[in-house]
């Protein structure tokens, strides 16, 4: 491990996108930072914005070492990761924070050191802020330990099942599951089963047959919760035109697992995960409701999911943020995500001024 002593940090705008691509893509190989800071997420929401982030950028003797995107949102103000416009967010980023060099001790720290409390108080200049939004754990600690003025965090429980710990222990997941739970799946298989034939799980071969998954999955998802009055998750363009530019630029990568489960009759319901280290990521799904509420199809395609993952020797499923009762249900811990909004270091608004005019 190397100590982050010597850094050089610039803070900058976006002015070659291909070669942040190559310099992302080479430091996501040195960190095993979440799936939302690897190039397939990033990359695809770089491509969709209208305009250009700031760049945060830390070399180590001439070697990337962090790296950051932000955008400036109103005067001195800036997120990380996100725009702020509403549809450009949308996609919800999380366990969020800077992508860094895993070999490197303390680098994210030292990072926000530079970026919150570098230079002495410049009282007649404005103090940026910046308001970091679903921060990793990892990367909220590394914040506390910076020094940087941070305020109360707000805190989000995002939950998963550990998959390995439920092989050792229990052999299959609807065992790690309590009564009540193991009960009502056992019930709806069995229903749906006797009413309309064995249940498969099955997944797309291409990237176009995805895209058609997805497009079954938005219409159940969209029907669900227009029925509730809301406008659901694809409503906004910006939404769907993502994640139809992410399946067609990384299916063949391995990270997109779109999932359908059917009886012999019809789709109970379709789940769009991601896969990164050895986890899965449950990100969107889209289930078919039946008046018979003894029917859960939304139990079901999760349990079996997840036992398909636990056979195939993934690590956890992580359900992500909400604390839903179903997710509750499902999980055997949760992580916490942090958003909390951090006072800058003023020399910042200097910089960012001169890049103005350039």
């Amino acid at each position: 491990m190397q100590n982050a002593m010597s850094l050089h940090c610039t803070f900058e705008p976006l002015s070659a996108p291909d070669a942040l691509a190559e310099r992302w893509k080479a430091l996501e190989k040195k960190s095993r930072s979440s799936f939302f800071l690897s190039w397939n997420w990033v990359g695809t929401w770089l491509n969709r914005l209208a305009r250009r982030p700031l760049v945060f950028s830390a070399t180590r003797d001439g070697e990337t070492v962090a790296l950051g995107l932000f955008f400036e949102t109103g005067p001195s103000r800036f997120l990380l990761h996100q725009s702020g416009d509403m549809a450009e967010d949308s996609i919800y980023i999380e366990f969020n924070g800077l992508l860094c060099d895993d070999t490197v001790t303390d680098l994210e720290a030292d990072c926000w050191t530079w970026l919150t409390c570098q230079h002495p108080s410049r009282p007649l200049l404005r103090r940026p802020t910046f308001d970091l939004n679903r921060l990793s754990e990892d990367s909220f600690h590394q914040i506390e330990a910076s020094g940087g003025s941070s305020g109360k965090p707000t805190v989000e429980a995002a939950p998963y099942a550990n998959l390995s710990w439920i092989a050792d222990q229990h052999g299959d997941f609807a065992s790690a599951l309590s009564r009540n739970s193991r009960h009502k799946l056992r019930r709806s298989i069995t229903l749906y089963e006797s009413q309309e034939g064995d249940l498969t799980l099955s997944r797309p071969e291409t990237a176009d047959d995805a895209q058609r998954y997805l497009d079954r999955l938005i219409e159940l998802h969209q029907e669900t919760w227009r029925a509730r009055g809301k406008p659901g998750a694809f409503a906004p363009d910006f939404f769907e035109a993502f994640h139809r530019q992410m399946i067609s630029n990384s299916f063949d990568q391995g990270v997109i697992d779109l999932i359908e489960i059917r009886s012999e009759e019809a789709p109970l319901g379709y789940l769009y995960n991601f896969l990164h280290l050895g986890a899965a990521l449950s990100y969107q799904s889209g289930f078919r409701y039946d008046e018979d509420n003894r029917l859960k199809p939304g139990l079901v395609c999760h349990a079996l999911t997840a036992q398909d993952y636990l056979d195939r020797g993934l690590d956890r499923y992580s359900f992500l943020a909400g604390d839903s009762r179903y997710k509750r249900s499902l999980a055997t811990g949760a992580d916490k995500l942090y958003s909390l909004r951090l006072k800058g270091d003023n020399q910042l608004t200097r910089l960012v001024g001169a890049t103005r005019h350039r």
